[in-house]
């Protein structure tokens, strides 16, 4: 079968090693480089207003407003995002105190929250980047894994870059969509809290709603038209993946065009047309039991039912190891370039369970004084654990369209996030001791620190890629991937910690 370049540069295809030299067995290496530098600023102003409202003796109304502006520079201080249009952020809070001698209380919050780009964004989207992919069969590998005799699929092709990264500098004004919007996201919160008589508990019951509304991520589905400059046109754009962008680019005579990018209607590289929508949804119902410090201990139980789901976690994607997306395989220090947003096929079947979704977490914890000088503390989590995901090679078929096994596919079958099972509950037991000294006015404090007292090590998470890169004689497709489901991280062991601070 023809091989497909893999997830490194990705994209393209390669003929078959057949009719390369020592290709009949179908082995080849992936010669991968990858630089890049610069220093990138992000300018970040806002405007803010408050005031605190007594409507009556017994309601209190908390009343703001916010507006943001973003500005992200390349390393030569050209402005590559400029999102400094008016960003208003409303922030409303209500407390009623319901009999007015504050042993009950009712509330809520409802606020809108902007987030920046982060500065090292710039590394790969608007410095002179190197990312290619140059594929080899080979005749023999030495005892260190280094592959000899390396002959070029094929010899006359020079390093592929599917984003156009090849070292060369690119113009800020292409490198994002002209509208770009802010990522932002929507938080309701409405709670009860009660005074349980003379016992000096307090229950507290909370629930709480947050929706993604925008975010911002790289796409390769954008078209080049026909009077663009092909040298120059960028193929991998900031857009906003929920929305229709305006993407600038330039013409053969030196001007400026632009054109409407749709993501519903976006061509993926095996004619899969369209971007489900990107959303993000969080709920939760929080009850806890509470015994505030009166000078000798504290005490609370809190136990939290929520659900994260969607087609998105927003900048980065946990799944793929992709939590900073500076340098492939996400090694860098920021977010927003993942590859989920790429092509309209790594984003099919992708609504489900995220991967941070927790939907059981039960902490119990507290503090007791044995003396004025001694505190011991003390945490129990239980938690259950995060949505398994299964990705594999596209389609039915189990092709590698490009991306190798990051498909929302599993064995040639749909699968959703969170389909899979779940990683096992976690138990962490975590104590300390603290020593803060008379003779020291209060001001230092020892503390010993032993986190994972049981010393559990359950998985946290799986290796999700179903496929392996061989391919069965018999069906001619992908065989299963013996890693597959083998943990790929898990609880940190016992460890104790020893620190000393000195508050000024």
């Amino acid at each position: 079968m023809p091989l497909v370049q893999g997830s490194g540069a990705g994209g393209g295809s390669v003929p078959n090693t057949v009719n390369y030299p020592n290709g009949a067995g179908g082995y080849y290496v992936d010669q991968v480089t990858y630089a890049n530098g610069g220093s990138f600023t992000v300018k970040q102003k806002a405007q803010y207003i408050e005031d605190n409202w007594q409507v009556t003796p017994n309601i209190l109304l908390n009343l703001g407003l916010r507006n943001d502006q973003f500005t992200n520079y390349d390393a030569s201080g050209d402005a590559y995002i400029k999102e400094t249009s008016p960003q208003w952020a409303p922030r409303l809070g209500v407390s009623w105190d319901i009999f007015g001698d504050s042993s009950a209380k009712l509330y809520a919050n409802v606020g809108r929250y902007y987030l920046a780009l982060p500065s090292g964004l710039g590394s790969r989207t608007a410095s002179a980047s190197t990312f290619t992919d140059q594929y080899f069969t080979y005749s023999s590998i030495d005892a260190n894994g280094v592959p000899h005799g390396l002959t070029a699929i094929p010899a006359t092709v020079t390093p592929f870059s599917a984003d156009g990264e090849i070292g060369a500098a690119r113009d800020a004004k292409t490198l994002a969509s002209s509208d770009l919007k802010p990522e932002y996201q929507d938080e309701f919160v409405l709670g009860f809290q009660k005074l349980l008589g003379d016992t000096g508990l307090v229950w507290t019951s909370q629930a709480t709603y947050s929706k993604m509304n925008d975010i911002v991520d790289d796409t390769g589905a954008v078209t080049m038209p026909a009077d663009a400059d092909p040298a120059s046109f960028n193929g991998d754009i900031l857009v906003n993946p929920g929305r229709t962008n305006t993407v600038r680019y330039k013409k053969l005579d030196g001007s400026y065009g632009t054109y409407k990018w749709d993501p519903a209607t976006a061509v993926g590289a095996t004619s899969v047309v369209g971007f489900p929508k990107a959303e993000r949804k969080y709920y939760s119902l929080e009850e806890s039991l509470e015994h505030p410090w009166d000078g000798k201990w504290m005490g609370k139980i809190d136990y939290v039912f929520s659900k994260s789901y969607g087609t998105t976690e927003g900048p980065t994607d946990s799944v793929l190891g992709q939590i900073s997306s500076a340098q492939p395989g996400g090694g860098g220090q920021s977010g927003s370039i993942t590859e989920a947003w790429d092509y309209p096929e790594l984003m099919q079947y992708s609504n489900g369970e995220l991967p941070n979704s927790h939907r059981h977490t039960l902490k119990a914890y507290g503090t007791y004084a044995v003396t004025p000088e001694w505190l011991v503390s003390g945490i129990y989590i239980i938690q259950s654990g995060a949505p398994n995901t299964c990705l594999g090679y596209w389609g039915p078929d189990q092709v590698n369209a490009g991306y190798g096994q990051a498909y929302h596919w599993c064995g040639g079958v749909p699968s959703a996030p969170g389909k899979s099972g779940h990683a096992p509950w976690t138990h962490q037991l975590n104590l300390s001791v603290n020593y803060i000294p008379e003779w020291a006015g209060k001001h230092l404090s020892f503390q010993m620190q032993i986190h994972n007292v049981l010393n559990e090590q359950n998985i946290t998470q799986y290796y999700t890629e179903f496929g392996s890169t061989q391919v069965d004689p018999d069906t001619g497709l992908p065989k299963v991937n013996p890693r597959y489901k083998t943990p790929l991280a898990q609880e940190a062991p016992r460890y104790v910690q020893f620190s000393v601070k000195y508050d000024w």
